[in-house]
């Protein structure tokens, strides 16, 4: 397998990309995410309180993907009271544009859910991936 990949298309954008080759593996935005791998965080709205979730939740980085163009996903449980009890999965996109961090530290992703043909919940390369909000992920600190 090469290091790289083509592509012509942003995944979520019908903007073309200016080079159209992707280096494989993860970007710095990309490896600030990994530091919550099988660990609890909190998913920060950036809009606060109109928007999918509300304003704070605790959340859990389960699996990560590579999907779509081979860029980094990770599937994480958010959950709505506390850190346990009911709780919504969704695939977390690092932002890799623009700004990148919130406060200059916590990583921006994108919160997507995802809706398969074969009714199947493992999120795959040729899933549908539905955009939820924007939020910033940091530490889960127990008071």
């Amino acid at each position: 397998e090469l290091p790289f990949t083509f592509s012509k298309k942003e995944p979520y954008s019908d903007e073309e990309m200016s080079l159209p080759v992707h280096i494989r593996g993860e970007s710095l935005e990309e490896g600030s995410l990994s530091q919550y791998y099988h660990d609890y965080f909190l998913l920060n709205s950036i809009a606060g309180g109109s928007t999918y979730f509300g304003n704070i939740h605790a959340g859990y980085l389960v699996e990560k993907h590579f999907l779509l163009y081979d860029r980094t996903y990770y599937r994480s449980r958010i959950y709505y009271d506390g850190k346990s009890g009911d709780n919504i999965e969704v695939l977390l996109r690092p932002r890799t544009k623009f700004t990148t961090s919130a406060y200059g530290q916590y990583p921006i992703v994108a919160v997507l859910k995802w809706e398969n043909a074969d009714g199947s919940y493992e999120p795959h390369a040729h899933s549908t991936f539905i955009f939820l909000e924007w939020a910033f992920i940091s530490p889960f600190r127990e008071d």
